[in-house]
C-alpha cells in the first residue's frame, strides 16, 4: 500500500506531511524542508516501520547521481531537526546501526481536501478525533496489516505524549507524561513485542520521568518494563540483574501485586536460564497468589492475565522437570483460562505454548491444528511478536506432515519475523527446529550450520534450557550419511549429557543416563567443535 498517495496527508504527532503540496505542517507552522530532505522523510514515511537500507534511500532519492554517506546523514540530520528528534531517543526516525533507518511513529492516513488553514488546526486533546486508518505493516508479509484497537490506542497516547513533549515543563506534566507511557506500555507490548525497541524507550524514558517526579510506587512497572524486555532480547544476565532491583523495590512497597509479578518474572527466568527447580519454586508459589487476586488492574498496567501467564510458565518448568502429563495439564488450564477470561493476548500466548509444547510431544497432528489457530489470531489482532513464533511452531508442523520445503520456508519467514520485533529468546530452540527440517530434507550441511549457530547464540545470551538437545541434535547431524564426522560426533554427544548433568538436577525422560568423570572431563574439549 503507498502511503504517500497523491491524494492523502499523513499525521503523525502533531504533524502533517502534505503529499500534494510537497509540505510538512506543525500545526498552523509550515516546516522548510530541503528538497531532499522532504524525499528522504517521504521514503521512510512510505516505509513506515520497516528498515529502509541506505542502499535503499540512495536509490530512491539519487537514482542517476553517486553521492556519499555524509549527504544522506545531513538529510537525515535535518529531517530530525525540522521534528525535534534526537539519534538517542528517537520519537519518529531510528537509526539501525551500519544498515539504515526506520521511520518509527504511529502513522495515520486521511484524504486530502480541507484547506491549508482549517487542517493544519492543532486539536486540543478533548478535540482529537478518531483516526480513519492506523499503518501497522505486517513483519510477515510486506503488506499493511489490518486494523487493530491497540493501535488506535496507542496512536492517541502517543499524540499525548508529543504534546506534553512541547508543552512548558512543569513536574505536573512529568506526572501526565509518566501515566501515559505506563498506559502505552501494554498496547505497544501487544503490538510490537516485549523486545522491540519502542517497548524498551518507553519504558527507559518512564524511569527518567520517575527520578525527575521522584516517584517510587510506579517506578516498579517500569522496572517490570525493563527487565521483561532485557529477556526477551536475550540479555538475560542484565535481566537477571533487573530482576533483583524489582524484587527489593516490591518488598520495600510492601504490595501483593507487584510482589507477584516480580516472583512470576523471575521464575520464568530461572528457567531460560536452566535453574529449573528454582524457576519451578517461585512459579509454584506464584500459582496460588494469582488466583486470589483481581485481575482487571492488574491486566490493564502489564498487558496480561497473570493466571494465565503463570500457568503458562508452571507448565513449561514440568516439561524441564521430566513431567510431560502435569505439563500438558497446566498448558490446558491455561488456554481453558484464556479462553474463559476473553483476554486475547493472553489466549494468544497460551496458544503459542500449548503448540509448542504438543511440538516438544512430537504430536505434529494436534500441534498443526493449535499452530494454526495461533497465527489466525496473531495477525488478525497485529500480535507481532507472537505471530511470528506462531509461523515458526506452523512450520516445523508442516515438516513433520510431508510439507518440509513448505514448512522450511515458513519457519525462515517467522525466524526472520522474530528479529525484527528485537527478539532472540527461544532462538537456539526455533533454530533446531530449522535444522531437523533441513536433515530430513537431506540438507545435512545447512542443518549443521544452523545448529552452530544456534549453539553459538545460546552462549552468547546464556540462554541454556534446550542445549544438551542441541548437542544431540549436532551429534546426529554429523553421524548423517552427507557429513561422517563420527570422532567429533562422539565428542559433541558427550558434551551433551555433560551439560544435562550439570546444569539441569531433575531432567527430560530421555537425559537420564549419568556421567562418568572421564566424559564430564571430555566435553570442555569438546564445546566449541
Amino acid at each position: 500500500m503507498n502511503a504517500s498517495g497523491p491524494s492523502t496527508e499523513l499525521h503523525f504527532g502533531p504533524f502533517r506531511f502534505d503529499t500534494v503540496n510537497q509540505c510538512l505542517w506543525r500545526g498552523r507552522q509550515r516546516l522548510l524542508l530541503r528538497p531532499k530532505t522532504f524525499a528522504v522523510l517521504q521514503v521512510l514515511l512510505k516505509q513506515a516501520g520497516r528498515l529502509v537500507t541506505r542502499a535503499a534511500l540512495f536509490d530512491a532519492v539519487w537514482p542517476d547521481t553517486v553521492v556519499s554517506d555524509d549527504v544522506l546523514r545531513f538529510c537525515i540530520r535535518d529531517a530530525r531537526k525540522a521534528l525535534q528528534d534526537t539519534t538517542s531517543s528517537p520519537r519518529f526516525i531510528e537509526t539501525v546501526h551500519r544498515r539504515g533507518y526506520r521511520f518509527i511513529a504511529p502513522l495515520r492516513l486521511r484524504p486530502h481536501g480541507k484547506g491549508v488553514g482549517d487542517a493544519a488546526i492543532e486539536p486540543t486533546a478533548s478535540q482529537k478525533t478518531r483516526p480513519q486508518t492506523a499503518i501497522v505493516p505486517s513483519p510477515l508479509d510486506g503488506e499493511p496489516a489490518p486494523r487493530h484497537a491497540q493501535q488506535e490506542t496507542i496512536t492517541h497516547l502517543i499524540d499525548g505524549i508529543t504534546l506534553l513533549q512541547t508543552s512548558p515543563s512543569s513536574i505536573e506534566n512529568v506526572h501526565q507524561e509518566l501515566a501515559l507511557r505506563l498506559a502505552v506500555s501494554a498496547p505497544l507490548i501487544a503490538s510490537r513485542g516485549h523486545g522491540s525497541m519502542e517497548v524498551q524507550q518507553i519504558y527507559t524514558q518512564a524511569r527518567e520521568l520517575c527520578r525527575q517526579a521522584g516517584e517510587t510506587s510506579q517506578l516498579f512497572p517500569v522496572l517490570w518494563g525493563l527487565t521483561v524486555n532485557a529477556i526477551v532480547k536475550g540479555e538475560l544476565q542484565l535481566a537477571r540483574e533487573a530482576s533483583e532491583r524489582m524484587f527489593a523495590l516490591a518488598h520495600t512497597l510492601q504490595d501483593p501485586v507487584r510482589s507477584l509479578e516480580a516472583e512470576i518474572v523471575h521464575g520464568a527466568l530461572l528457567l531460560w536460564l536452566g535453574e529449573v527447580e528454582a524457576g519451578n519454586a517461585h512459579l509454584e508459589s506464584s500459582l496460588t497468589r494469582c488466583d486470589m487476586q483481581q485481575q482487571s488492574s492488574h491486566t490493564f498496567l502489564y498487558g496480561h492475565d497473570a493466571r494465565v501467564i503463570c500457568r503458562v510458565l508452571a507448565s513449561k518448568a514440568q516439561w524441564l522437570l521430566g513431567h510431560a502429563e502435569r505439563a500438558l495439564q497446566q498448558a490446558q488450564a491455561a488456554l481453558s483460562l484464556a479462553t474463559a477470561s476473553s483476554h486475547v493476548y493472553s489466549l494468544s500466548f497460551a496458544l503459542n505454548w500449548i503448540t509448542m509444547l504438543q511440538v516438544l510431544h512430537r504430536k505434529p497432528e494436534t500441534a498443526h491444528e493449535h499452530a494454526q489457530t495461533a497465527t489466525k489470531i496473531a495477525h488478525e489482532q497485529g500480535f507481532a511478536h507472537l505471530e511470528a513464533v506462531a509461523t515458526i511452531l506452523w512450520g516445523s508442523t508442516l515438516a513433520k506432515l510431508n510439507s518440509p520445503e513448505e514448512g522450511i520456508t515458513q519457519m525462515q519467514q517467522g525466524l526472520r519475523a522474530c528479529l525484527t520485533t528485537g527478539a532472540e529468546l527461544a532462538r537456539p530452540y526455533f533454530l533446531s527446529l530449522l535444522a531437523e527440517s533441513c536433515v530430513q530434507e537431506g540438507r545435512s550441511e545447512e542443518a549443521l550450520r544452523i545448529i552452530n549457530e544456534a549453539l553459538a547464540v545460546g552462549q552468547k545470551t546464556g540462554e541454556c534450557w534446550y542445549e544438551a538437545e542441541l548437542y544431540r541434535l549436532k551429534g546426529e547431524i554429523l553421524l548423517h550419511p552427507g557429513v561422517q564426522q563420527q570422532k567429533k560426533a562422539t565428542g559433541v554427544l558427550t558434551a551433551g549429557r555433560a551439560v544435562v548433568r550439570s546444569r539441569l538436577p531433575t531432567r527430560m525422560p530421555h537425559q537420564q543416563k549419568r556421567l562418568s568423570p572421564k566424559e564430564r572431563e571430555s566435553s570442555k574439549a569438546t564445546d566449541q567443535q
